[in-house]
């Protein structure tokens, strides 16, 4: 379920400046380019601006106010005021017009709005929106490993994601299922060892057992391979998303 902290990068950087996932062949691909750089993210982010793709969203035509309000309006959409947008397009357009690439700018207001808090009252809405959206790349490019060469399509991948974490595609029921079925019988043994009494079936702790499992949303760490509270925010929304698809579709809660 977790991917490397670049490829987390790679799929945030794509979401943010082309509102679309990678694909799974872009995905390595990038990771490649990204090695060879000592993960220079700033340069990467200047090699993507170059690529007609790029070039067909925000053309060389666009003034810098103009190039600002576009890269606004796909990075967050409704989930920010009127107000903090045009903050943002103001902020945006000062620094282009100071000299900063088209690139650079994107960067820098990608990486801040992936830092901010959730509970931000101006911006945590639209950072939630980007953190799930990348979740929904991550599903698209890594969990499921599909790929794309056409831009539509990718940009399909996260289209209808929002900082509702109910809208991040989720991994097909069967599967959550066998992670719950595997989870439990690992957790059955660790806490019947732990009662001494070598019984997962009579063990003291099965009632809580059951509690753990029966908890689907507050017990997020079941499917995950390493401990929940080190996971990245992208892999806590994916996994929540989870969950809470397994908890109204199986458990009918």
């Amino acid at each position: 379920m977790t991917g490397t902290v670049q490829q987390e990068n790679i799929l945030t950087l794509i979401v943010g400046m082309f509102d679309a996932a990678a694909g799974a062949q872009f995905l390595a691909e990038f990771e490649v380019l990204l090695t060879a750089s000592d993960d220079d993210y700033l340069a990467f982010a200047s090699y993507l601006a170059q690529s007609e793709t790029f070039a067909s969203l925000y053309p060389e035509s666009l003034s810098d106010s103009e190039f600002a309000s576009v890269f606004i309006e796909r990075l967050v959409a409704d989930e920010a005021s009127d107000s903090n947008k045009s903050w943002a397009i103001d902020w945006l357009s000062a620094n282009l017009q100071a000299g900063m690439s088209r690139s650079a700018v994107m960067f820098n207001a990608i990486e801040a709005l992936n830092n901010i808090d959730a509970s931000d009252s101006n911006w945590g809405n639209a950072h939630q929106a980007l953190v799930n959206q990348t979740a929904a790349a991550y599903y698209y490019s890594i969990e499921t490993g599909q790929s794309a060469s056409d831009l539509a399509t990718l940009q399909a991948a996260v289209a209808g994601t929002t900082s509702d974490i109910t809208t991040i595609p989720t991994t097909p029921l069967n599967l959550l299922l066998a992670n719950y079925v595997a989870a439990h019988a690992a957790r059955s043994v660790f806490l019947a060892s732990a009662d001494n009494d070598d019984d997962s079936q009579t063990s003291a702790t099965a009632v809580q057992i059951a509690d753990d499992l029966s908890a689907v949303i507050e017990q997020i760490d079941v499917v995950v391979d390493g401990p929940y509270a080190t996971a990245s925010a992208v892999i806590k929304a994916a996994l929540l998303a989870d969950q809470m698809a397994v908890n109204t579709e199986l458990f009918n809660y």
